[in-house]
C-alpha cells in the first residue's frame, strides 16, 4: 500500500498495520466465501440453458433505461448526502458531494475491496480539510437515513404485502424486520439520554453524538423531509430500474408485485456480507420473485443483469478516482 491511502491513514506502527491487515484480509475470504456460497446453491437449482436464453434475450433499450436510472439515482443520492452534511454543519458542493460518492461506488461496486466507500467518503471529507468526527457521523447518518426511507416504504407497502400473499413465513420476516429496525433506531436514540457518569467512556460519546445529530437531521421538518424523501425516491427508482430490466428480459413481472417484492430485497442486499452484493441479491431476488410466479432462471438473469448494471455505473467513479489521487500527489 502506498502512503496516504485509506487503508494506511490511520497506520502509526508496523504492529497495528499487520494486525488491520489480516483483520481486511479476513473480511475480503468470508465476504468472498458468502458470495461464492449462495451462488453456487443459486446456481444448482436453476437451469443454466433457460438462464443464458432468457439473458440472451434482453432489450438494449431496457439495458440503456436503467443505466439512466442508476446515473439519476447517484446524482439523487448525492444531493441527500449533501443535505444531511449541511445538518450537521458541513456544507459541500453538490459538484463534491457527486464526485465523492462516485468515487465511494468504485470501491464498493466495482473492486473487491476490503475498503468500504463509505471509508473512503469519510477520508475524502477529511482530506478535504473537514473534521474526522463529523464527517463519519455524517456518513453514518446518510445511511441511516437511506435505511429509515426503506422501512417507511417496507412498512407503507406491508398491509398490500400480506394482502397479496398472505401470512407466510417470507411476510412475517419482513414485518420482524421492520420491528427490529425501529428497535434499533430507538437504542440508538436512548444514547442521548444516558446519565452523564457513563460518558466517560469514548465509544458512549460517539453514539451519543450521532444519536444527537441523527435526531437533528430526522425530526427537523425542513431537513427531514427533503432528506428522507429523496430516500424513498431513490429505492423507488431502484423498484423501476427492475421492472423496466424484468419488461426487457420479457417476464411477466407487474409494476405492483415488483414494487411489493423489490424493497425488501434492497434491505437483504444492504448487509455487507459479500462482494458488493453479488450471491445475497441473487438468492434474494430469486426467492423473493418466486413469490409471484417469476421462474429461477428469469429471476437469476433479473438479478444479474442489475448487478452488471450497477458495476457498470460504479466504474464511473474510477477516472474520478485516479484523477482524485493526481491531485493529492501534486
Amino acid at each position: 500500500m502506498t502512503a496516504g491511502t485509506p487503508e494506511t491513514a490511520a497506520a502509526a506502527t508496523p504492529a497495528p498495520r499487520i494486525a488491520a491487515g489480516l483483520r481486511s484480509a479476513l473480511s475480503l475470504i468470508v465476504r468472498l466465501t458468502v458470495t461464492v456460497g449462495i451462488l453456487a446453491l443459486v446456481l444448482s437449482r436453476v437451469d443454466m440453458r433457460a438462464f443464458q436464453a432468457v439473458l440472451a434475450n434482453v432489450s438494449i433499450l431496457s439495458i440503456v433505461a436503467a443505466l439512466a436510472i442508476g446515473i439519476v439515482q447517484v446524482a439523487l443520492i448525492s444531493w441527500r448526502w449533501r443535505r444531511v452534511m449541511r445538518a450537521i454543519g458541513i456544507v459541500i458542493g453538490f459538484g463534491f458531494s457527486l464526485r465523492v460518492f462516485m468515487i465511494s461506488l468504485f470501491f464498493n461496486q466495482a473492486l473487491p475491496s476490503t475498503i468500504g466507500g463509505d471509508a473512503v467518503r469519510a477520508w475524502l471529507l477529511r482530506r478535504a480539510g473537514h473534521d474526522l468526527g463529523p464527517t463519519v457521523r455524517g456518513v453514518l447518518i446518510d445511511r441511516l437515513t437511506a435505511l429509515v426511507g426503506l422501512i417507511v416504504l417496507i412498512a407503507a407497502l406491508l398491509p398490500f404485502l400480506f394482502a397479496g400473499l398472505g401470512r407466510q413465513p417470507a411476510t412475517l420476516g419482513v414485518a420482524a424486520l421492520i420491528v427490529a429496525a425501529l428497535v434499533g433506531f430507538a437504542a440508538l436514540m436512548l444514547f442521548e439520554r444516558l446519565p452523564l457518569d457513563w460518558h466517560h467512556m469514548r465509544l458512549v460519546v460517539q453514539l451519543a453524538k450521532l444519536a444527537a445529530e441523527f435526531r437533528r437531521v430526522v425530526f427537523v421538518r425542513g431537513t427531514a423531509i427533503p432528506v428522507i424523501g429523496s430516500a424513498i425516491a431513490s429505492h423507488v427508482l431502484v423498484v423501476i430500474s427492475f421492472y423496466i430490466l424484468a419488461r426487457g428480459l420479457g417476464l411477466p413481472l407487474g409494476f405492483f408485485n415488483c414494487l411489493l417484492v423489490i424493497p425488501p430485497i434492497i434491505l437483504a442486499i444492504t448487509l455487507p456480507i459479500s462482494i458488493a452484493g453479488w450471491g445475497v441479491r441473487e438468492g434474494a431476488v430469486v426467492a423473493g420473485l418466486h413469490l409471484v410466479g417469476i421462474s429461477a432462471d428469469g429471476a437469476l438473469a433479473l438479478s444479474v443483469l442489475y448487478g452488471l448494471i450497477s458495476t457498470a455505473v460504479g466504474l464511473a467513479g474510477g477516472p474520478l478516482w485516479f484523477i482524485e489521487r493526481r491531485r493529492q500527489a501534486t
